[in-house]
Order: structure tokens, then C-alpha cells, then sequence
């Protein structure tokens, strides 16, 4: 009598193969935090303006990096993976995380600041308008998201946008500037992301000084020539967006968000 195996969880399967393949989840390796990323994620958050911050939500929080970010400058940090494994991982660290499903069982109006990292380029577009409206209504008054993704505005983001299978949307700057509105944002800042000089050693400081001044000036040319009404940051590889909430906008506006 032939048998067979019963058929695999794809998804499952999936998932462990992506682990493996960003390296995230092995022994020792989750919540590594060294200088250089500590002091990458406190420029980026100065962007946001939020004066006090306490209560903080990570999209998205993968190898776990900016969770233990936030667990140094002592907020109470939450955080949502799709990935079980990673949840489970993020737990035995003693950090609060739950996974992507219970992301409408938290207490609306009570994040100061929600982060994502690397996250939207993961959603499809047709889902992003309803994701950014369930951050809304998270969001404390006066709160801000601030988000990461490869650069939809610049050649220079199509290594990031097709080096993960798991990348479905494309997003440049006319995009959020769309669904921003829609959903009940103000752009409070958009634009490359920031490149700090120090924290990685001497060869890093030399190279950076060199390079920043060079692409400031490529940027200039590069807007006056082509783009002079736009806010692209042609030589990016990577767009961070600050969007701010505001309190009260049309009820049309969810129209995107629904």
C-alpha cells in the first residue's frame, strides 16, 4: 500500500526559510544593539518632534534590533511580528510582543510613537490605506508614525525593493504624500534617511565626510535640473517619512482607508 506525507504548512515552511535566510532568530543574535545602530536610531527618532515619548509601538520588529533600542532609553516598548517564531523569540527576551493578528485588541490612543522599519514595502497597496488608519487611531495626540522603506523615487532603492521576495509595493513620495492625506496624517518630514559619521570607526568617519558633502551637491543639481518642485531624495536608497496625526479631518478622506 503507497503512502503519503501529509501536505507541508507552506506558510510555515516559508517563514523558517526566511529566518534562516536573514539570519534573525539564531541563538544570541536577537536584540543585538551596537553603537553605530544605537546612535542611527537616535537621529532618526529626533525627526519625529514627539516631545515626550513613553509609550512606544514597533511594526514589524524583526531580529529585534530597535526593540532593544527601546528598551535603553527605558520606554515601554510593544512590538508585532506575522512571524510566530520571532514573537516567541522577542517573549523569552522579556520584551512585550504579540503577533500582527492582536494589532486591533491594543488600546487605541495610546502609543506616542509607532514605529516601521522596513514594513510597508511588505503590504499591498491596496492594504496600506487601512493600515495607516489603524495607526491613527493608536496614536496619542500629537503622536507620530515614522516609517522606513526602500525609495520609490530613486533608482538607487531597486536593490532594496527587489532583493526580498517578500517586497509587493513600491513607494515613492506622491504616494504618501496621497495616503497621508487620506488617512488623516500631516507629513511632518520625508526624505532620504540619515547617515550618521560616527559610531563605526575611523575608515567609516573618513569615508562618510567625504560622501556626505558630495551627495548633498548631486542632490542640488540633481533637484534643479529635474525635479525642482518635488521632494525627492534622488540619492537615497532608502525614504524615512515622519507623518504627525491630526486630530480631526473629513470623514471623505477614509474613503482610501477602509
Amino acid at each position: 500500500m503507497t503512502t503519503t506525507s501529509p501536505p507541508k504548512d507552506i506558510r510555515t515552511e516559508y517563514e523558517n526559510e526566511y529566518l534562516l535566510w536573514k539570519n534573525w532568530g539564531t541563538k544570541g543574535s536577537f536584540g543585538d544593539l551596537d553603537k553605530p545602530l544605537d546612535h542611527y536610531y537616535s537621529l532618526q527618532i529626533n525627526k519625529t518632534n514627539v516631545g515626550h515619548i513613553r509609550n512606544v509601538l514597533e511594526i514589524g520588529f524583526g531580529d529585534g534590533g530597535f526593540l532593544a533600542y527601546a528598551r535603553s532609553q527605558e520606554w515601554n516598548i510593544t512590538g508585532t511580528e506575522s512571524n510566530k517564531k520571532l514573537v516567541e523569540i522577542a517573549r523569552q527576551e522579556g520584551f512585550n510582543a504579540i503577533h500582527s493578528d492582536e494589532f486591533d485588541e491594543l488600546e487605541d490612543q495610546c502609543f506616542d510613537l509607532v514605529v516601521a522599519f522596513d514594513v510597508l514595502e511588505h503590504v499591498k497597496q491596496e492594504d496600506l490605506g487601512r493600515l495607516l488608519s489603524s495607526i491613527h487611531k493608536k496614536l496619542t495626540s500629537g503622536g507620530a508614525l515614522i516609517a522606513r522603506f526602500p525609495n520609490g523615487d530613486s533608482p538607487f532603492g531597486l536593490a532594496l525593493q527587489h532583493g526580498d521576495i517578500t517586497h509587493v509595493t513600491v513607494i515613492g513620495s506622491g504616494k504618501v504624500d496621497y495616503l497621508a492625506n487620506k488617512c488623516g496624517f500631516k507629513v511632518e518630514c520625508m526624505g532620504g534617511e540619515v547617515e550618521p559619521i560616527l559610531g563605526d570607526g575611523v575608515l567609516h568617519f573618513l569615508r562618510m565626510i567625504i560622501v556626505i558633502p558630495v551627495k548633498a551637491c548631486l542632490e542640488f543639481i540633481t533637484r534643479l535640473l529635474f525635479y525642482p518642485n518635488a521632494k525627492i531624495a534622488f540619492f537615497s536608497s532608502n525614504m524615512v517619512v515622519v507623518l504627525k496625526k491630526r486630530e480631526a479631518y473629513p470623514q471623505t478622506d477614509l474613503s482610501a482607508c477602509r
